[in-house]
């Protein structure tokens, strides 16, 4: 059990469904694990946060945040891997 998945007194702080999704990210992005890991735990960024709760919704697929068509989301704005685009002079 990772130190992020416990409390100071050494309880588990994740929920079912947090350990659920937790299992979920280790098969299929190991890499993304961190974000999901800081989140649950409370101790992530704004943006890590943003990025956790985007590749949570879009089934851990990048492309699929990047090119999130759910504009009425109050996140869609923040969410993160868009292209940064440079204005025109």
């Amino acid at each position: 059990m990772n130190d992020l998945e416990k409390n100071a007194a050494g309880e588990r702080i994740l929920t079912l469904q947090q350990e659920g999704i937790l299992a979920g990210v280790k098969r299929a992005a190991p890499s993304k694990l961190r974000v999901f890991l800081r989140a649950y735990a409370g101790v992530a960024s704004k943006s890590q946060a943003i990025k956790a709760k985007c590749l949570d919704c879009s089934n851990l697929v990048v492309d699929e945040v990047r090119n999130c068509p759910a504009a009425g989301c109050p996140l869609h704005a923040y969410r993160p891997y868009q292209k940064k685009t440079t204005p025109l002079p």
